[in-house]
């Protein structure tokens, strides 16, 4: 993912092709997705998804697999060089990402709570290729000594993957156990919780000094995110769906 990396062990290494991995099923899917559940559930927002939006969006993700590699290789450190080409490829790359965030209707799905779930968690990336571009900027700058740590992988798997995957999987969770396809209020305060983890945890990471409260902080809430997710759906597997349907 985007920012300055894991280090250079190999099993962060592993660690970081597996995120890289699930990045791309994640974009490929927010590309048909968004666009598709936007127009269901908001008819005045067109659903714009062409080609080759994937082929950039594909390419964006690709682009940070060789710097990952040479990151490991440096022991960590990009070589200013480096690090100042990292930064020309994230920072347009968030500007697109962000604008396209709005162009897919963000805005618009801030009135339906399970489509502004998913949309939300999309911003995040735009945020995550954002703070990289920065980090690499300042590692390029000051010669490897500055950075934003790493704030934009937390922003990248916690944010944008993290509340994805509470998006796509609670609108699975009612839509197969025949339910309806709305965040209720139980949903809606589970999704902002996790955002309250995102945002500490983003915060650890650009203001060291308080680094420890703001970890524990935000991993104080994405267990009561994820907990308190997994005690209301968990129970609705293995059962007959509600409305007596099929599956």
């Amino acid at each position: 993912g985007p920012g300055p990396g894991l280090g250079d062990g190999g099993s962060r290494g592993r660690a970081r092709r597996a995120v890289g991995r699930a990045a791309l099923i994640f974009v490929v899917v927010a590309h048909r997705m968004i666009p598709f559940f936007t127009e269901g559930a908001l008819p005045e927002v067109s659903a714009w998804h062409p080609r080759a939006l994937l082929v950039v969006l594909a390419a964006l993700v690709l682009s940070q697999a060789p710097f990952a590699a040479a990151e490991a290789l440096a022991g960590g450190s990009l070589p200013a060089p480096v690090a100042a080409l990292r930064a020309m490829i994230e920072l347009p790359g968030g500007a697109l990402l962000l604008w396209l965030s709005l162009r897919w209707g963000l805005r618009q799905s801030l009135r339906v709570r399970l489509l502004a779930v998913l949309h939300i968690g999309f911003a995040w990336l735009g945020v995550a290729f954002t703070l990289g571009g920065v980090s690499h900027a300042l590692m390029a700058l000051s010669d490897g000594t500055r950075s934003l740590g790493l704030a934009p992988l937390h922003a990248f798997t916690m944010g944008f993957m993290g509340s994805g995957l509470l998006a796509m999987a609670t609108r699975v969770s009612r839509g197969h156990s025949g339910r309806s396809l709305q965040a209720d209020n139980w949903t809606w305060l589970i999704f902002w919780a996790l955002q309250v983890a995102v945002l500490a945890r983003v915060v650890a990471a650009l203001w060291p000094a308080a680094g420890t409260p703001f970890t524990l902080l935000a991993a104080q809430f994405w267990l009561a995110a994820m907990g308190a997710w997994a005690l209301r759906h968990g129970p609705w597997y293995g059962q007959p769906r509600v409305d007596g349907g099929a599956g």
